[in-house]
């Protein structure tokens, strides 16, 4: 998400002479502030304090499990008459409790910001919090527009403290177009993703040092039992079982040491050890590499993704991916032409399409340049602040 923000501020910087004024979360404990010329314009880059547990929030996240009692107590509240009459007016003035992680001070800062910089626009790219609230609210006493851009599975709008910033804002976008609730759907905006395909090139890519002798399975992520590195080993397993050996590579910062045990474990039970690497996090640059050294990218998230980046930067890589259709990662592959999508939590599927993809070298490379032409199409950063641009035009109300 990161990532993504930085290049799109990027992009509509060499294309629009504006100032953009980026909140974030610091790492020292005081207000930090620096600003830098940026193409036309110039970005301001504002840290904020925050309150301990950011960094400890995912530690042990499990995979999600449906819970009938939500799930009903959506159904109730969701209900449009229920909605308009009862929930909606408490909703609009009700002030969200602040919880472990978030900005300190956020609407006052933005409150000293806005006299400063006279904004134009207040964009969220994460909301649902009370520093969000903070700053929604501050923005509404500013007679300000604002708009949402939600980088998460689309389910998320039907949180409560989610659909109450939704009440708040003038416009509201995600990043794919799949499960929009229906009392969204009329002014929903898909800005799905983009990346640096000048970066994102296996022209680019440098050979590993330790190439790997077999082909090599690929998942970078949060080492996380939702992100699907225990089905990657399950699916390796199978593949040797098959006669068909497998290397693979995780890449991606530890979040639960829990779960990084009981993922050695079992490397260790299923006797693929000498298969099996943990890379720790790695940079863009190494990434690159690895993406391009690796026969498949493997995703098999149970994770409620927003589109799954892995699998773009994978395809511009010229690297087939083999992903769970979880949540919006679907929208982000050509199944069958650029990938392969299996329903979520068949590891016997995965397996299937992983060989398939390695016993048939002509088929892969037809996927790769399929995958590349498809990201091109589709997810250039051109094309993606192009989206940007039309989304924060509409969110102007009229004079």
């Amino acid at each position: 998400m990161e990532r993504l923000i930085e290049d799109l501020d990027q992009t509509l910087l060499q294309r629009n002479a504006m100032t953009i004024v980026r909140m974030h979360f610091g790492r020292d404990p005081r207000l930090q502030r620096t600003e830098e010329a940026r193409g036309q314009g110039r970005l301001v880059r504002i840290g904020m304090p925050s309150t301990p547990g950011l960094e400890s929030s995912y530690a042990e996240e499990p995979i999600r499990q449906w819970d009938w009692r939500q799930a009903l107590r959506r159904r109730v509240l969701n209900q449009p008459l229920v909605w308009r009459c009862l929930v909606a007016p408490w909703v609009r003035r009700r002030r969200l409790r602040p919880r472990p992680g978030e900005m300190i001070g956020a609407g006052s800062a933005f409150r000293e910001l806005t006299r400063e910089f006279r904004f134009d626009l207040c964009l969220l790219h994460f909301f649902g919090g009370a520093d969000a609230d903070e700053v929604i609210r501050e923005a509404h006493r500013q007679n300000l527009p604002i708009a949402l851009s939600n980088h998460f599975a689309n389910d998320r709008f039907l949180h409560l403290a989610i659909r109450q910033h939704v009440l708040l804002a003038d416009r509201v976008a995600g990043v794919n177009g799949l499960q929009v609730p229906a009392f969204l759907q009329a002014g929903f905006v898909n800005l799905a993703d983009g990346i640096d395909l000048d970066f994102f090139s296996p022209d680019h890519a440098r050979p590993l040092v330790e190439p790997s002798s077999l082909p090599l399975l690929f998942l970078p992520a949060r080492v996380l039992r939702s992100k699907g590195h225990w089905d990657v080993v399950q699916c390796a397993r199978r593949l040797h079982d098959r006669g068909l050996p497998v290397n693979v590579a995780f890449a991606g910062r530890a979040d639960s040491n829990r779960f990084v045990a009981e993922l050695r474990g079992e490397v260790d039970r299923l006797r693929l050890s000498a298969h099996v690497r943990f890379l720790g996090p790695r940079d863009p640059a190494q990434l690159r590499d690895w993406y391009h050294a690796s026969a498949v990218t493997v995703f098999p998230t149970y994770h409620p993704e927003g589109l799954g980046r892995i699998t773009i930067e994978s395809q511009a890589m010229g690297t087939p991916p083999v992903a769970y259709a979880t949540s919006g990662v679907a929208e982000g592959i050509r199944e069958g032409e650029s990938g392969f999508l299996v329903r979520t939590g068949d590891v016997e599927a995965l397996s299937d399409r992983v060989e398939e993809i390695l016993r048939d070298p002509d088929r892969r490379q037809r996927m790769a340049a399929a995958g590349r032409a498809f990201v091109a199409r589709t997810y250039s950063l051109p094309a993606f602040a192009a989206r940007h641009e039309a989304f924060y035009g509409s969110c102007f109300r009229p004079q």
